[in-house]
């Protein structure tokens, strides 16, 4: 007879939300068994960007759920002891017509009010940050605050410390 696994929560997906998922919750004392079909990250979060970008989310629960999660990753790096290559790099949304240009300053007004660093840049503003844009770049905006961090190291790091808090992964 084949041999029957259980678990208390059952999370299904190994990648970011699955790895922090299993994370968060063994620390809390739950059982975790983490069901991945493939390898840990092989699906989008081994294959994003790792951008951490504020100035595109919605204003209200988007943007404040996205700034306190923002926050937690010079912690999170540390709770690891693995190098995710966070990284606050600031971010750019690039505007290529003039049309573009209207919403990112419409936008950066708003963001602006929410509490959020963004500020509209100017060719020439942009051409000084970034000397090999195209001149057919209209402007952009600039979010400080705007991060990047390696997906596939934060996915993996989760799940490591994770299996060694308890957590079951079945590949």
């Amino acid at each position: 007879m084949a041999e029957v696994l259980s678990s208390e929560v059952v999370v299904i997906g190994g990648g970011v939300i699955g790895a922090a998922t299993a994370y968060y919750l063994c620390k809390e004392g739950a059982e975790v068994m983490i069901v991945e079909a493939e390898d840990l990250a092989s699906g989008a979060s081994g294959a994003c960007d790792g951008f951490i970008s504020l100035q595109t989310k919605q204003l209200g629960s988007h943007l404040d759920l996205a700034r306190e999660s923002a926050q937690l990753f010079p912690a999170i790096a540390e709770d690891l002891e693995v190098d995710i290559e966070y990284n606050r790099c600031g971010g750019l949304m690039l505007a290529r017509n003039a049309e573009q240009l209207k919403e990112i300053r419409a936008r950066a007004k708003k963001l602006k009010a929410a509490g959020l660093q963004v500020e509209v840049l100017t060719p020439s503003d942009l051409k000084e940050r970034l000397p090999d844009v195209s001149k057919d770049i209209k402007g952009a905006s600039y979010c400080e605050d705007d991060a990047q961090v390696n997906p596939y190291k934060l996915t993996l790091g989760m799940a490591q410390k994770a299996q060694e808090m308890g957590v079951t992964i079945l590949k």
